[in-house]
């Protein structure tokens, strides 16, 4: 319909102008303050089914949502918004891709990643398994794609204090991205710190322990033994022992440590 074309066009022109925002740039976050709003308002009212409307125009709309999503959810703190346009470019993916796609899986990794943020854990964990049913299905088993479903999934277990179904599925992203990026990588690092995280929360000191020794020799590999990351390793590996009342090992520790 002309109504459809004339609101693909004014969404199409939304995608130019937010096409310049990045998360990880505090230097563009003008672009979603002044444009975020339009979009949002704008953006729900496109219907994925549509007649007349491209399928360029769709995909167009689906990033531009998800990108203004991220500005909502990251920049702007406001996760309903977020959630919202999210929801609008998961809608758009399925129409254009089908389920089984893998933009359609990040759509619902993102929804996810919302959900949890507003403490609403069983809907997270629902989008969470969608995700990692595609991305295994598209990618297969082994590919960094489930890692990172495996990692936050793994993340929402631990908050939720289920702490052994956490470390079977950090175990798994570990063996996955120890085969794809080799065993010196800052996800390497990161999955051995969040182990030893449910471990430290489960009482085992040791297990705790053992792990942030890994986590040292990964971060001394890629960093250097000055670095400060590994200075903070050994001011946690000292706590450790003093957890377990090995206070002259936690006293030479303390002296590594910031």
């Amino acid at each position: 319909s002309s109504k459809a074309t004339a609101l693909g066009g004014v969404l199409a022109a939304l995608h130019v102008e937010m096409a310049e925002f990045d998360h990880d740039k505090p230097a563009t976050y003008f672009v979603g303050r002044q444009f975020a709003r339009h979009v949002r308002a704008a953006a729900p009212h496109m219907q994925p089914g549509e007649v007349g409307l491209t399928t360029e125009t769709k995909l167009a709309v689906a990033n531009l949502c998800n990108k203004t999503a991220v500005f909502f959810a990251a920049v702007a703190c406001s996760l309903q918004e977020a959630l919202v346009l999210y929801r609008k470019s998961l809608d758009l993916s399925i129409k254009v891709h089908g389920e089984e796609h893998p933009d359609v899986a990040m759509a619902y990794n993102n929804q996810a990643n919302v959900y949890q943020s507003q403490g609403k854990n069983e809907l997270a964990q629902e989008e969470y398994l969608k995700c990692l049913d595609i991305v295994i299905k598209v990618h297969g088993p082994e590919h960094p794609l489930v890692g990172t479903v495996y990692f936050n999934t793994a993340n929402l277990y631990a908050a939720q204090g289920m702490f052994d179904e956490a470390l079977e599925l950090y175990t798994q992203r570990l063996a996955i991205w120890i085969k794809v990026f080799g065993p010196y990588h800052p996800g390497v690092a990161s999955t051995y710190h969040n182990m030893a995280n449910v471990c430290q929360s489960q009482g085992k000191h040791e297990e705790a322990q053992e792990l942030c020794k890994k986590i040292l020799g990964v971060e001394t590999e890629l960093h250097g033994p000055d670095h400060l990351a590994v200075a903070r390793t050994y001011g946690r590996m000292a706590t450790l022992c003093v957890l377990q009342a090995k206070i002259d090992e936690a006293r030479d520790l303390f002296q590594k440590s910031p």
